[in-house]
């Protein structure tokens, strides 16, 4: 994994610091089955600021011309009861699912951590699910299927 020089030490960690990253806009980037995937961390108390300037517009341009793009989203919105977040002045949870479904109809992956920590855990993840050579146990047989009626996943 190719990162960029800006992120904090526990995610410069997890690969080797490129230029390839500012290049493209991203900071982290990863090449699997020839396909270039370039994801750029977005801080949720950055996020306001960044839409505000435009940055985060031209950061996704940048990055979905790389193959594929991953916006990852990380920190909580602390959604209050009117719907507005604690964190982002002035943006709310409608702002905020049609800004999800506005990036998604660009083609662009979206990615939520809690923390900086969960983020360092989920980058390998990600780059890992990229790159299998396929992404079908969804569509098998299950095989020790759950008995009629019990459920598959439990609260």
């Amino acid at each position: 994994m190719l990162v960029a020089h800006q992120e904090p030490p526990a995610l410069r960690a997890l690969g080797t610091y490129s230029p390839l990253c500012d290049e493209y806009g991203v900071d982290f980037l990863w090449l699997a089955h020839g396909t270039w995937t370039g994801c750029q961390r977005k801080e949720v108390k950055d996020l306001g600021a960044s839409l505000r300037d435009g940055r985060v517009a031209d950061l996704l341009v940048k990055a979905n011309q790389i193959g594929r793009a991953v916006l990852l989203v990380e920190g909580d919105f602390q959604w209050g009861p009117s719907g507005e977040s604690r964190v982002v002045r002035g943006f709310t949870r409608a702002q905020w699912h049609g800004l999800e479904m506005g990036i998604q109809q660009l083609g662009i992956w979206i990615v939520r951590t809690d923390s900086l920590e969960e983020t360092a855990d989920t980058l390998p993840r990600l780059e890992q699910w990229f790159s299998k050579a396929a992404h079908d146990s969804l569509f098998r047989e299950p095989r020790n299927p759950a008995p009629a009626g019990e459920r598959l996943w439990q609260a």
